[in-house]
């Protein structure tokens, strides 16, 4: 049971905090899903791989949340997909961002300009480099990527508290399987 409790406490803590891994570019956090799929085993989550053919991503969703059906006002506003658990209030939200900024590097700047946006961190995920970020006023956490079209993908996951740590492990689990499809 400590085992199991020490390696959660880990994974959870290298994935939301974005603990550094330093590797010769700089300070940059390295996720793979064989970390997220051993923790989602152990704690007895079960789910599926969804695909977003619209980006070429796909990643894995706990079975207790439900895709909710997008209103044109959504797609307007960059939503290519939205889901909740009615049972945690949990969220993941996916949205193609068309703000005229090509590059990561661009877009983490621009985040540094905003006051409510903290722990800006370059991450790496099963071997795609992002961004991740938080904006605790809203309670969410943010993983940002840059796509070919020059648009920037962006996965929220809400609620993301620091006072309670169930609300960190399936964003976490979640988080490590985004993945390109094959």
């Amino acid at each position: 049971m400590k085992k199991r409790i020490a390696m959660l406490v880990a994974v959870i803590m290298a994935i939301l905090s974005f603990g550094m891994v330093s590797f010769a570019k700089g300070n940059v956090t390295e996720l793979k899903w064989s970390d997220g799929e051993k923790t989602a085993k152990q704690e007895g989550i079960k789910g599926k791989f969804v695909e977003l053919d619209e980006v070429a991503i796909k990643f894995w969703l706990p079975n207790d949340y439900k895709a909710s059906k997008l209103t044109k006002d959504d797609k307007e506003n960059g939503y290519i997909a939205y889901y909740e658990d009615g049972k945690t209030d949990g969220v993941v939200a996916v949205v193609l961002l068309d703000a005229g900024i090509k590059s990561l590097s661009d877009y983490k700047k621009e985040l540094k300009k905003m006051d409510d946006v903290s722990e800006i961190e370059d991450c790496i995920i099963n071997d795609i480099d992002c961004i991740g970020y938080r904006v605790k006023d809203e309670n969410t956490m943010n993983i940002s990527y840059s796509t070919e079209s020059g648009k920037i993908l962006e996965f929220t996951f809400a609620p993301v508290t620091d006072d309670d740590d169930d609300s960190i492990t399936v964003p976490a689990i979640i988080m490590s399987s985004i993945q390109e499809t094959d």
